[in-house]
């Protein structure tokens, strides 16, 4: 599902207050790269409650990215915000120095999706679709691809896939905390991107409450989350 947009007090010309900040650490097998891949996720305190933002998820692919590309945002944005005081952590000005060094640390303690969840009480899902034309028959882009072709992705999922117009296109969820979704979604979406269809069909990642056995909850959260958009 969509993700959904929420006030934010930036709009409101309000410093932002980041009270928490997370990595989920996707598996191994998610892509080709020898790095790994996270999502970054910061809890922003306002007047509607806490709001888990996820970095990098305006931009036209999935918000799956290397350390590097977590603090090329950072400072591109969140770590300049705190150079004037318009972005502070718990209420406090911080250095931009301070600010990177929460998110290192943070890197380094990242979490699973499935700690992530049981930790947070949120469970990060991503949504993928697009148009058959022009993907039945495509090839893989990559020889580590577990689907030689689209049509192996759609055989397996087949149980999976909303079929949607007159089974022109199709959407296909997953689940991040299932063994190979975050790879699987990771490989379909090269296939939208080989057939010129990322931009007509946006990725989009939702981070979606449930109750978990234990749910460690960052300062002063509220038990309603509505995942924010980065402005970038």
């Amino acid at each position: 599902m969509p993700y959904q947009d929420a006030k934010h007090d930036r709009h409101q010309g309000q410093p932002i207050n980041e009270v928490g900040r997370a990595a989920i650490v996707l598996p191994n097998d998610t892509s080709f790269y020898s790095s790994p891949l996270f999502i970054a996720v910061a809890f922003d305190a306002g007047t509607h409650g806490v709001t888990p933002e996820i970095l990098g998820a305006s931009r036209s692919t999935l918000p799956f990215l290397a350390a590097y590309e977590i603090f090329s945002r950072l400072c591109g944005d969140r770590a300049m915000r705190t150079v004037d005081g318009s972005l502070r952590v718990d209420g406090d000005v911080v250095t931009p120095e301070r600010y990177l060094g929460l998110w290192r640390t943070a890197i380094g303690q990242a979490s699973t999706p499935e700690q992530f969840a049981e930790r947070h009480a949120l469970c990060a899902y991503v949504e993928l679709g697009g148009r058959f034309e022009g993907l039945r028959g495509q090839r893989a882009s990559w020889s580590s691809s577990p689907f030689k072709t689209f049509d192996h992705f759609e055989t397996a999922y087949r149980e999976r896939i909303d079929y949607l117009d007159d089974n022109e296109r199709f959407r296909v969820e997953f689940d991040l905390r299932q063994t190979h979704a975050a790879r699987d979604a990771f490989y379909l979406e090269s296939f939208l991107s080989y057939a010129s269809q990322l931009a007509e069909f946006r990725p989009s990642i939702a981070l979606k409450p449930f109750t978990p056995s234990h749910a460690v909850m960052p300062p002063s959260q509220t038990d309603f989350f509505t995942v924010m958009e980065e402005s970038l």
